[in-house]
């Protein structure tokens, strides 16, 4: 697939040739048209700083608030993305006038980019409810050794998956979700902020909390064959290659092999 971004960039990506990889670049194909959000990248702008993003979601709060005063600014992300959850149930954001709506999607998108301030990193989500099981024996391949470049796929649940309890210090949260699912969303790795791989510490937290080592880190499915741009904006759309030259030389890593 060919990722083609703002002002004339892009990105190649092929997927490994192992069972899972291949089937989420079939359900990429078949999603590819059907973007929903286009700008969460991470890492590629010096303009985008911190203060910046605050300013925005104080913005999307003041919007927010004409319509539901209980919802609040504060400097605690993880109180912030309680009130995401509690907005994106179905009676709440059902009733929400569109502008509200709206919203409240950029407000979820501005929490995960203060939540990725000192990554580097490319999401794309897609407008689709197709979602598809993880097996147990998928649960050996999540980690968060990746190379740069490297495609996984996303986190596709609302809530948080155990690891970002562990690396956000997260004592409140209410929906907690490993991820048992997929589907074409994916994220491009150049470089991890807050994640770090698994070790003793974060074995001896989730003893300290009665949780099994589920779903820790995420699944590489491919690999980017093409340079990366120095600045990159919102993507433009994706474009499929009628070739099956570009992927058939990239083998599961071995090290991912398990």
């Amino acid at each position: 697939m060919i990722i083609r971004f703002n002002k004339a960039k892009e990105l190649k990506i092929v997927p490994y040739n192992d069972e899972l990889s291949q089937a989420w670049y079939r359900e990429l194909n078949r999603q590819k048209d059907n973007i929903k959000e286009r700008y969460r990248i991470h890492g590629f702008d010096e303009n985008d700083t911190y203060d910046n993003a605050i300013t925005k979601l104080k913005k999307c709060i003041g919007l927010i608030q004409l319509y539901d005063p209980s919802i609040t600014y504060g400097d605690n992300l993880n109180e912030q993305h309680l009130f995401f959850e509690s907005m994106m149930k179905e009676e709440y954001f059902a009733k929400a006038p569109s502008i509200v709506k709206t919203a409240i999607i950029e407000y979820n998108l501005i929490i995960h980019r203060l939540e990725s301030f000192g990554s580097k990193r490319i999401v794309c989500t897609f407008n689709s409810s197709r979602r598809f099981k993880l097996d147990e024996s998928h649960q050996e391949r999540f980690d968060f050794d990746q190379e740069p470049g490297t495609v996984c796929l996303n986190y596709c649940h609302i809530g948080k998956p155990y690891y970002d309890l562990y690396h956000d210090n997260d004592d409140i949260a209410q929906k907690i979700i490993p991820q048992t699912e997929w589907c074409a969303d994916f994220t491009i790795i150049y470089k991890h902020g807050k994640h770090k791989p698994f070790d003793a510490s974060a074995q001896a937290w989730l003893d300290k909390n009665g949780y099994e080592k589920k779903s820790w880190g995420l699944i590489a499915v491919g690999k980017v064959v093409r340079h990366l741009p120095d600045y990159l904006d919102g993507i433009n759309y994706i474009e499929s290659l009628n070739s099956r030259e570009w992927y058939k030389e990239i083998a599961l890593p071995k090290n991912k092999m398990k």
